[in-house]
């Protein structure tokens, strides 16, 4: 099995732009499973839950699933990626798995930082049968938290993919602690580039 990861610049709140960058990026890759940043499509920091809102709309996802549903047929991959999900008056931060028949199964952030108030956490660990193997998501700050990974390992899991938009190194120290103390084989893929926060740049 070839699994792997795409990293680019997200373009803040351009969902148009990243997911003409998306679709560049798929379809000079060849791999059974591939990972894409947590919230790939807008960026990561919102103090406005309606702004994020009305960037993860269902129409606005409907367009992206169709899109990725089309690119996972053509190159016969199943693909993971971090996006906005509204539910009523919630906002999930939600990594999604779309094979060649469409969205097949989600994990909702279940872990949220200090700066991530608009979101409702997720409460729910389950894992995935695709290409015939068991997959797990974690997303970002998730990976922090080992009952989580310990939850889908006694699930039986194959596979964990984490989508993720973080700076510092210590995220990736954790992943690979998580790797090796479930022995299970862990994808993240980060985001590239920086956000401007309050005037101040934030790293990645």
């Amino acid at each position: 099995m070839r699994v792997g990861f795409c990293q680019f610049d997200i373009a803040y709140k351009n969902v148009e732009k990243n997911l003409e960058t998306i679709e560049t990026m798929l379809h000079l890759v060849e791999a059974d499973i591939i990972v894409l940043p947590e919230l790939a499509l807008t960026g990561y920091y919102f103090e406005d839950k309606q702004e994020l809102m009305k960037l993860s709309s269902d129409a606005i996802n409907a367009k992206v699933f169709r899109k990725l549903q089309a690119i996972a047929k053509t190159k016969s991959m199943v693909i993971v990626i971090g996006l906005g999900e509204v539910v009523e008056d919630k906002l999930y931060n939600t990594a999604y798995i779309i094979d060649d028949t469409g969205v097949v199964g989600k994990h909702r952030k279940m872990h949220l930082t200090n700066i991530e108030g608009i979101f409702t956490p997720g409460d729910v660990v389950e894992v995935f049968e695709v290409k015939g193997i068991k997959l797990g998501v974690a997303v970002c700050f998730d990976t922090w938290f080992p009952e989580l990974f310990r939850k889908l390992t006694n699930l039986g899991v194959e596979l964990i993919c984490c989508p993720a938009n973080f700076g510092g190194p210590w995220t990736l120290d954790v992943v690979r602690v998580r790797a090796l103390e479930n022995v299970v084989p862990v994808i993240l893929s980060n985001r590239l580039g920086s956000e401007i926060i309050h005037g101040e740049k934030d790293y990645f």
